[in-house]
This record gives structure tokens, sequence and C-alpha cells, in this order.
């Protein structure tokens, strides 16, 4: 089943947005380092560098349409973690969820596509921070207080095996929470 972004946009904002509260997304941010304009990777002597990340593009967009939005992740305590929050804080997301910790950011390094070929992306988040981060580090209940959905992308479970565990309880800590809020309200995937 395809599930498009604007068929769930239309049914949050009569629903969850009107009674619920902003959209809580979770999962690992990334330090994107991309070929400047169209070039190959390690074609030119520099690389262009971005922040992001599946769940933190969702809660930036929204926050840049007017919906609220979240983001719950782990940072290192260092320029780049500072450079991450500063960037989704900038585009008015809350970061209050977004915890910090020794270790490395996710990397993933970008060939832009040009005319016939295709973009190539090559990851580097074996042993990142949030791929590293237990289970039990969230507090679920508290975080999810107030919000109306909860965003985890197919990723986030497959980052590392404790990944898998954190995305299963923040799931069962949201249906918990939606089963204290009317119907409408109720995360919907």
């Amino acid at each position: 089943m395809v599930y498009r972004i604007w068929d769930a946009l239309e049914q949050m904002e009569g629903e969850a947005m009107s009674e619920g509260g902003p959209v809580l997304c979770f999962g690992e941010m990334l330090l994107r380092l991309s070929a400047p304009g169209r070039a190959h990777l390690l074609q030119e002597a520099r690389l262009d560098a971005h922040v992001g990340g599946a769940e933190a593009n969702v809660a930036v967009a929204l926050a840049r349409i007017g919906y609220p939005s979240a983001l719950v992740t782990t940072l290192p305590e260092d320029a780049l973690g500072d450079a991450a929050i500063e960037a989704v804080r900038g585009a008015g997301v809350d970061v209050s969820g977004i915890q910090r910790g020794t270790g490395r950011l996710g990397l993933y390094y970008l060939t832009p596509g040009a005319g016939a070929r295709a973009a190539s992306i090559i990851y580097d988040r074996v042993d990142s921070l949030f791929a590293k981060t237990p289970a039990n580090a969230y507090d679920w209940p508290a975080l999810l207080d107030g919000r109306g959905w909860l965003h985890v992308s197919g990723i986030t479970p497959a980052i590392a095996p404790g990944s898998a565990t954190l995305s299963l309880r923040a799931g069962s800590a949201q249906t918990v929470a939606a089963a204290n809020r009317p119907a409408s309200a109720i995360c919907r995937t």
C-alpha cells in the first residue's frame, strides 16, 4: 500500500494536529558529504556538508509547512552534534528530546545523479552513537506526552539490533499514549 505524505497531512490537519499535538519523529541524524554540483565523489578537492536523515527531514518539512514537529535522536557532544541540532532547530523543529553523548555521527557520501547517471550513496553508520544507543535510553511516555503522531521510518529499526528494540518501545509507548486520547488522534501507519 502506498501511503502518500499529503494524504497523511490532510488527515492530520483535521485530526491529530487539532486534537493530539505535534508529530514526534524518531531516528538517526546523519552528516551528508556530497560532491559539489553534479561531480563524482572526490572528483573535486572538496565536499559539501549537510545534516539530515529520514526522520529529521520529515520533521523539518512538517515545520516548514506549519505543522508542529519534534525530533528524538542521540547526537554526539561535539561541533557536529551542535550543527545538527541547530539545523533542525533553525527550521522550527522542537529539539528538546534530543540526547547527547560520546560517540560519532553517522555519515553518508553522495554522488549526485546527472543526466542518465543515477545518484550513488555510500553509508557509514556502523557504530554511530545512535546505533549504539541502548534500548532503555529514552523515556517514551514523557517524550510522547502531548504528541499527536509518532513517525519512525523503515530504516530506523534496521540500523542496529538495539534500534529495532528502540523502535518497538517507541511504538508500544505511542499505542499506550494513544489509548488515552480520542480515537481520531491515534497514530496511523
